[in-house]
């Protein structure tokens, strides 16, 4: 739905998205400061993260002033539903690998993400988890052989 905005933000999807993009080159700089850079011959740890924080930051900046300048389309729908148990799958999976182990850990991050769609049924996510867990457990530790404990210490 496009047309003229009252205000200093005329194009709210373009100022939002850019001020996202430069929000998170920002916490690309943030992480990758204790990174060295290097030097003209000898490109350290941190020169690519911080290129790409810099590119995205400038694009950031260039999408964002779009959203100042130019008409554009207002906020529509966004899928909180889908956007919170993905991220919360990915969370858990971080948070509880070291923990849980990876078998266990997989499982639930699976059947947690499986409830971002409302269409989602208890049996089909169990039977999911269950499936995507065994096809990664014989992926990464079998296949692999990355160095993940399947199961937490103690439990068998």
């Amino acid at each position: 739905m496009r047309g003229s905005q009252s205000g200093l933000i005329r194009g709210p999807q373009d100022f939002w998205s850019g001020l996202c993009l430069s929000a998170f080159a920002g916490f690309m700089f943030w992480k990758a400061r204790s990174l060295p850079f290097g030097n003209g011959i000898y490109m350290g740890d941190g020169a690519a993260p911080q290129m790409v924080a810099g590119a995205l930051f400038l694009f950031g900046l260039v999408v964002l002033g779009r959203g100042l300048l130019r008409d554009g389309p207002r906020l529509g729908y966004y899928p909180w539903r889908g956007i919170f148990f993905i991220v919360g799958s990915v969370a858990l999976f971080a948070l509880a690998i070291n923990m849980l182990a990876f078998v266990l850990t997989t499982f639930l991050a699976v059947l947690l993400g499986s409830f971002a769609s409302r269409e989602c049924r208890p049996t089909e996510a169990l039977l999911w988890s269950a499936a995507v867990t065994g096809f990664c457990t014989l992926l990464f530790p079998v296949a692999l052989k990355l160095p993940l404990p399947l199961w937490p210490a103690g439990l068998f």
